[in-house]
């Protein structure tokens, strides 16, 4: 149980606050903000995929840690994706092909910040 709460918990409760914030209707005046929303794309998704590779790590399947790096960032750019779609649905947003490049962007530099922390 230990082992879930470090490693899976914030993970998932990561996830749920990416998709909770998409789902909030902003303001089209707002809508497609220039820097600090990119910054925030490449923010979150820098997290996640960190997180989610400290996660993999801790799996018993060979698979998932032979292919660590391909699965992480995979799994990244299509969360990032279908975060992009949900907002389609919501009042305010849109479908961003910037949002997603900032995401893609932030899942390869929180893969490479989590490569730093393995050790050799």
């Amino acid at each position: 149980m230990k082992k879930w709460i470090k490693y899976h918990l914030p993970f998932y409760l990561w996830a749920v606050l990416i998709f909770l914030g998409s789902s909030l209707p902003i303001a089209s005046s707002s809508a497609g903000g220039g820097i600090v929303d990119k910054l925030l794309h490449f923010t979150e998704f820098a997290v996640f995929t960190f997180l989610l590779a400290r996660l993999l790590t801790k799996t018993e399947r060979p698979f998932l840690k032979r292919y660590l790096i391909s699965i992480a960032i995979s799994i990244g750019c299509l969360y990032g994706l279908s975060n992009e779609l949900h907002q389609l649905m919501i009042p305010g947003r849109s479908f961003e092909i910037a949002d997603l490049l900032a995401d893609l962007a932030g899942s390869l530099f929180g893969m490479a910040a989590f490569s730093l922390t393995l050790k050799k």
